[in-house]
């Protein structure tokens, strides 16, 4: 059985201008499908202009790939750990439920994926990430 080969790359580290170097060295180490990561902090965001261009440039960086031989995916991390929330300014975000850990301590960089709040933002933005195409 072949094992394929996956390679994650931030949709904020691909350009216009660079993405074909990275074709030449996705090739040379027999990548077989490339993940789109989206930055976790895009989800946040209310500023639906940016957000609209990360969903264009995402579209057009996956329909590059696609064209080049691998297959392609979007990796979406939402939930925390190791990375600040977002500016106190986004209120929305401060009231959300935090994770606990397993001895309680509440972790101030993670949002609980069951918090109702947090599943309708995170769903309306998977669906504009998935009307990419």
């Amino acid at each position: 059985m072949k094992r394929k080969i996956y390679v994650p790359i931030m949709l904020s580290n691909i350009s216009f201008e660079n993405r074909q170097e990275y074709v030449t060295k996705f090739h040379k180490i027999g990548a077989d499908f490339v993940f789109i990561a989206i930055d976790r902090y895009d989800i946040y965001s209310t500023n639906f202009e940016y957000r609209k261009n990360t969903a264009d440039n995402l579209k057009q960086h996956l329909k590059f790939f696609a064209d080049q031989g691998f297959e392609t995916g979007v990796w979406i991390s939402v939930l925390g750990y190791g990375g600040k929330l977002p500016p106190k300014e986004n209120q929305r975000i401060q009231n959300m439920t935090k994770i606990k850990s397993i001895t309680g301590k509440v972790v101030d960089d993670a949002l609980c994926p069951e918090d109702p709040e947090f599943l309708e933002m995170y769903c309306a933005y998977v669906k504009e990430i998935a009307n990419t195409g």
